[in-house]
């Protein structure tokens, strides 16, 4: 049906190279615990679940649960800095 059922980390391909486990399926390594969030969600609740919490990136899906897009807590900290910065010149 197209949606998101899970992913793998970049390392995960490396490690199972590095395990001489390289001919497995993607199933075996990718990871179906996904932190999603709509294209709804309120900023303040993305930056509490990336700042705050311990995941690293959030997966945006639409009511399908199909995937949108990925936030990351680096685009959140290079928001930060983007937005630290405008302030600056305006002030």
């Amino acid at each position: 049906n197209g949606g998101l059922l899970g992913y793998i980390k970049y390392r995960d391909p490396i490690r199972a190279a590095q395990a001489g486990k390289g001919q497995q399926l993607v199933k075996a390594w990718m990871r179906r615990e996904v932190l999603t969030v709509l294209p709804a969600t309120p900023f303040t609740e993305l930056e509490t679940l990336l700042l705050e919490g311990t995941t690293g990136r959030l997966h945006v899906v639409d009511a399908e649960h199909r995937l949108l897009g990925i936030i990351s807590r680096t685009d959140m900290l290079r928001h930060y800095q983007h937005y630290k910065d405008v302030l600056r010149r305006v002030v």
